[in-house]
């Protein structure tokens, strides 16, 4: 934690006497943001200070990407470097496990292939794609992770170039994107894995790649993506949720869906009475740098209603982003655009599926 950082934890304390210690507030704050970081060893300059972070309490997660798996020991060293810090509450490690083109643990690096979501269905084996899913959920967990971002629940279409093109989803009927996306939560479940369902409220009707820039789904979205969502999180299939960076004016005329209390607020946890862990994607795709300045995106989707910041490899802050939200939150809390109870609502569900999940999840064996 920087100096500058520490001092606006120790005004905040001095300001509001009725929060909780300084330490306290930074480990509440911490556990919302999620990084990614540049390296593939406890020696690199990044991961190292992410440790040192985690031991401080200040940030609730880490993602690997593709750059920072090169093999299976390696990956352990890292995973299991992670797992001993003194975090207040077990640290978040996360991958894009969904197989086919997304899939970080893979044949190349010294792990197993797995099929996409559309080669599963296309199988129409519900029995096979739960023990193809079980089987790469323990190899997960036996990687290290417990956190995996999938299973995708948005419908196929021809025309998405980000997620039909790419085979990532099941199919366009919402009750075989059920089906499957229940069988991959249940298999990861069951091997000591958390899920999120992606990317809410649907993004599989989307002509555009929201990594690139602004995406607008207001002619092509449909009340049937959201169906999927609605059976899901009914059926409790729903560990955690991942917001769609896309914009629909029939939603919210001002905001895309991942910064929108109109759509996190009233359509996710009210109409849908959806109240686990909401995260973003990541922060620092196109279709919201190019938008928000860093602080603005970082206060607006916690004003959203989302519990946990991603901030992936792609922003331009990714050396210090947790430092950066960190500063903005405080600030904004000291100026009483944010407020304890905001931070506290999304301390407690994170909490809660940490200690539900994490460590109640049956643990796997090697695979």
């Amino acid at each position: 934690m920087s100096k500058l950082t520490f001092k606006f934890v120790l005004v905040l304390s001095l300001l509001f006497p009725s929060m909780a210690s300084a330490q306290s507030l930074q480990e509440k704050i911490g556990q919302m943001l999620m990084v990614s970081f540049v390296g593939t060893s406890t020696q690199d300059p990044t991961v190292t200070k992410l440790l040192k972070m985690a031991n401080q309490g200040s940030i609730g997660g880490v993602i690997f990407y593709a750059s920072n798996i090169k093999s299976p020991v390696q990956v352990k060293e890292l995973t299991n470097a992670f797992q001993a810090t003194k975090s207040p509450l077990p640290l978040f490690l996360a991958v894009d496990q969904e197989g086919g083109k997304v899939q970080r643990l893979r044949g190349k690096n010294g792990y197993k292939s797995y099929p996409s979501a559309k080669s599963i269905a296309k199988r129409k084996d519900f029995e096979g794609a739960y023990q193809t899913y079980r089987e790469m959920a323990c190899m997960i967990k036996f990687a290290g992770f417990n956190l995996n971002f999938g299973p995708v629940a948005d419908l196929h279409s021809d025309k998405s170039a980000i997620i039909g093109k790419l085979d990532r989803a099941y199919s366009s009927d919402p009750s075989k994107v059920i089906a499957y996306a229940s069988s991959f939560v249940h298999a990861h479940r069951d091997c000591g894995v958390v899920t999120s369902l992606k990317h809410f409220p649907g993004h599989g009707n989307a002509l555009k790649d929201s990594h690139k820039g602004f995406v607008d789904v207001t002619d092509v979205w449909t009340y049937e993506e959201l169906m999927v969502f609605e059976g899901l999180i009914s059926a409790n299939y729903a560990d955690m949720i991942m917001m769609a960076h896309t914009f629909h004016k029939g939603l919210d005329p001002d905001h895309p869906a991942s910064l929108s209390s109109k759509v996190v607020g009233e359509l996710l946890r009210k109409r849908n009475h959806y109240d686990g862990v909401v995260i973003t994607d990541d922060l620092g795709m196109g279709a919201i740098k190019d938008h928000y300045s860093f602080s603005e995106k970082v206060l607006k989707a916690i004003e959203a209603g989302n519990d946990i910041l991603l901030l992936g490899p792609s922003g331009d802050e990714k050396s210090n982003a947790a430092e950066l939200a960190m500063k903005a939150i405080l600030e904004a809390l000291n100026s009483g655009r944010l407020s304890q109870r905001r931070i506290n609502q999304s301390f407690q569900r994170i909490k809660r599926l940490k200690e539900n999940r994490l460590s109640s999840l049956v643990p796997s064996s090697k695979p």
